[in-house]
């Protein structure tokens, strides 16, 4: 080995670290991550970085060896040399003495040529790796121009979800959308990308609160405050500086609908206390109720309040009944109608759980 074995590791060296470094940064874009071919090259790059890491320090050991072998080489080479002289000059040492020092020197030659030989091969083997590597390289780019065509087919397809009826979006999905809007930012038209992304997360919450409210027991300051946020996509005038987008007529039809669900809300808590009330002050009933015996004629005489008059139609109602107008509008009601018509039926001496429930709200 010479000084230029040194600087050609030294070189080489250099070139490892540099492509360590930028693989350590070498990333793949949004949408291509679950791209089984960007996956195995992102593993092959690992594999190859850590052959390469190995090749290196089989090369630095080699060196080290490599050295420590001339150095010694050097030291018998001039022992001999001297050790001749001194011989030729006082006929010191034996043959014998002088053909073992020759032998010395030649097994560490023979052994300094193998070195050379494994450190020769081993270079070459990283020089195939990090041409597979500049491959490998070349293939994550195209992998990202691919990657960047998905990102401008999901953008375009997210903007597709932006004429959906709320009812149909699925809360978890526009939220990440939402958690995500700044994957996008080098689109075109991504500032009002951005808006939109906005108010559909905004009305689609809005949306699943005025259900929750539907669904569950009345609270009048919640549904007052839920209708006040909907007037504003009632009168829908657009307003795109302010990120605010005119609904289509789904949209618009829907939000209109869940607001007079919301609407009829304290009607229908009202309509179900004037039958609960008109069972229990119907001195027939409360006849046979103090009896306790005629079943059958007990659940025949509440009937006339809670199945007759509940589906009677009304003209002023748009020939509509209680049930249809109230109960069917809003979930919590007409389950709570249907549970009151259970457990009547079930024991109708008995004043019901539901009963004692719809009658606490004061209104």
């Amino acid at each position: 080995m010479n000084g230029g074995h040194t600087k050609r590791l030294d070189w080489s060296r250099l070139q490892l670290l540099t492509i360590c470094f930028i693989l350590s940064f070498l990333t793949l874009p949004l949408n291509a991550q679950n791209n089984k071919e960007v996956e195995k090259a992102m593993n092959k790059n690992k594999t190859l970085k850590q052959q390469i890491e190995a090749l290196e320090n089989d090369t630095t050991t080699l060196y080290n060896q490599i050295v420590e072998n001339r150095r010694q080489l050097q030291q018998k080479k001039e022992k001999v040399k001297t050790l001749r002289a001194q011989n030729d000059a006082a006929n010191h040492l034996s043959a014998e003495q002088i053909t073992a020092l020759q032998t010395a020197v030649d097994s560490l030659e023979k052994r300094n040529n193998i070195l050379k030989t494994q450190y020769d091969s081993i270079s070459k083997e990283k020089e195939k790796k990090y041409a597979e590597l500049d491959g490998l390289n070349i293939k994550v780019s195209e992998m990202d121009m691919y990657s960047d065509i998905q990102l401008k087919q999901q953008y375009e397809q997210n903007q597709t979800l932006f004429s959906k009826r709320y009812s149909e979006l699925d809360g978890k999905q526009v939220n990440n959308l939402a958690a995500h809007t700044a994957d996008y930012k080098k689109m075109e038209g991504f500032a009002e990308y951005e808006k939109q992304v906005r108010f559909m997360q905004q009305n689609k919450t809005l949306y699943d609160e005025c259900v929750s409210a539907l669904n569950n027991k009345y609270d009048a300051v919640k549904v007052q405050q839920l209708r006040d946020q909907l007037e504003p996509l009632r009168v829908n005038k657009e307003n795109k500086a302010q990120g605010f987008y005119k609904l289509n007529t789904a949209q618009f039809n829907e939000i209109d609908s869940i607001d007079i669900r919301l609407s009829r809300y304290k009607g229908g808590i009202r309509e179900l206390q004037t039958i609960m009330k008109k069972v229990n002050n119907d001195p027939e009933i409360a006849k046979l109720r103090k009896e306790g015996k005629n079943r059958s004629e007990c659940v025949k005489a509440i009937g006339k309040y809670v199945e007759k008059e509940a589906t009677t139609r009304k003209k002023d109602w748009k020939n509509q009944s209680v049930v249809e107008r109230y109960f069917n509008m809003v979930p919590y009601l007409d389950k709570a109608y249907k549970a009151y018509k259970h457990q009547l039926n079930a024991n109708p001496f008995k004043t019901t759980d539901i009963e004692k429930e719809i009658l606490s709200y004061e209104l």
